[in-house]
Order: structure tokens, then C-alpha cells, then sequence
């Protein structure tokens, strides 16, 4: 057995070498890697380990800020759905508060109907009046939708619009550059025919 030092390996101590005997060939008995270089790759092992880990939690944090986001608009989207109806159910199954809003426009809940679905014509006319593009801002408060803005239309099975007094069933503000809208649909009476009363909100 023979003991050489080749170049480069001085730094890593003597590098045994077999002889067979016969033949020319030399093969490595050990080699010995020293802690310095052996630290250097734990230490990398940790900081990949630790890139995956990071990347992994963020992950998890943006799936779940998104389900979050989700549910919360769903819930919003349920509260808002039932605000809506219960508008459009409050403006075709009641007479209002009080009840003879219609005569001074002093309301604090506008209704439509003097029975249960059938609009009244005189209620119907003063809604119109009163929601139309004049007094809009001063009186959509009533409506108790908050931010959002409304426009109703009423039209007969056909899909033509109704009139009462000589205008179009129409009140409100007609939806432009929304960001969000919801639409219900409610059917009614009026001058004894069947109506569909068609209601947005939206902002």
C-alpha cells in the first residue's frame, strides 16, 4: 500500500491509495471531508427548507383570506337580497306610513297599496312624482336602502311600461357606471290587470 498527496487535497488530509499488486491500478481507500464544508451544506439545506416553508404559509394565508373575502360576500349579498325584497314587498303590500302620505309627501315609509297588491293609482302617481328627477335626492332616504340608489319600473305582462296620470310607471334613478346592483321582481295589481314591478338598487 502506497500513501501519495495529490494537488487540491492537502486541505482535506492524506488520501489513502491501494495498490493491486500486478497491475497499475489505484483506487481511493478514504477520503475525509472537513466540518467546515460539511456546515456549509446544512446551513443550505435550512435556508431551502425554510424558502419552502415561507412559501408554503403564504399560500395558505392568501387561500385563506380569499375564502374569507368569499363567505363575506356571500353573507353581504344574502343580507342585501333580503333589504331588497323586503322594499319592494314593504312599497306593493302596504299603504305606507302614515297612510295618507300621498296627499303632502310627509312619509316616513312610502306603500303603494291600498290591499294587499293592488297599487293604488293616487299612491302610485305621488311615488312617481316624488322619486322623479327633481326631488330624487331629497326623498330616496325613505326608501332605507343607505348608499345604494334605486330605479323601479312597472310594465305589464307584455313588457310595456304602465302609466298612471299620463306618465310612465317609473321612479327612481336609472343605474350608470355601478359598481354593484341587485334586481328583484314582484307581481301586482293595477287598474285590474296584472303587473310586473321590476326594482334595482345599485351604486
Amino acid at each position: 500500500m502506497n500513501t501519495r498527496c495529490y494537488p487540491g487535497t492537502a486541505d482535506r488530509g492524506p488520501l489513502t491509495i491501494n495498490r493491486e499488486p500486478g497491475t497499475g491500478d489505484y483506487r481511493p481507500k478514504t477520503a475525509h471531508i472537513s466540518g467546515a464544508r460539511s456546515g456549509q451544506l446544512f446551513s443550505s439545506d435550512i435556508a431551502v427548507a425554510t424558502m419552502v416553508f415561507i412559501f408554503c404559509l403564504s399560500l395558505a394565508f392568501l387561500a385563506w383570506n380569499t375564502q374569507t373575502e368569499q363567505i363575506n360576500r356571500s353573507e353581504r349579498l344574502r343580507e342585501l337580497q333580503k333589504t331588497v325584497a323586503s322594499t319592494v314587498e314593504s312599497l306593493i303590500r302596504s299603504p305606507g306610513v302614515p297612510e295618507d302620505w300621498d296627499t303632502n309627501w310627509d312619509v316616513e315609509v312610502p306603500g303603494l297599496a291600498t290591499e294587499d297588491r293592488f297599487i293604488n293609482s293616487t299612491k302610485a302617481s305621488a311615488f312617481i312624482d316624488m322619486m322623479n328627477a327633481t326631488y330624487y335626492d331629497d326623498y330616496r332616504h325613505v326608501m332605507g336602502l343607505g348608499e345604494y340608489r334605486f330605479y323601479m319600473e312597472v310594465a305589464n305582462l307584455s313588457g310595456s311600461v304602465v302609466t298612471v296620470d299620463g306618465k310612465d310607471f317609473v321612479a327612481g334613478e336609472e343605474p350608470t357606471d355601478y359598481e354593484e346592483s341587485l334586481s328583484v321582481m314582484r307581481t301586482a295589481i293595477y287598474d285590474g290587470e296584472f303587473v310586473r314591478v321590476n326594482f334595482i338598487i345599485w351604486k
